[in-house]
């Protein structure tokens, strides 16, 4: 079984840190929030650069 490894860019809406990030990386941050102010993440935060 082959995974998309995509990347894209988290924005912050809150301290407005931005960081390319893979899917397992996306994933995490919706789950957990921003890992630098701790603010909810939500799938509008993410921008594609495919």
């Amino acid at each position: 079984m082959q995974h998309e490894n995509t990347t894209d860019t988290f924005v912050c809406f809150e301290c407005r840190g931005e960081i390319p990030v893979d899917t397992r990386t996306r994933q995490a941050l919706i789950r957990c929030g921003c890992a630098v102010c701790g603010a909810a993440v939500t799938e509008g935060a993410f921008a594609s650069c495919r």
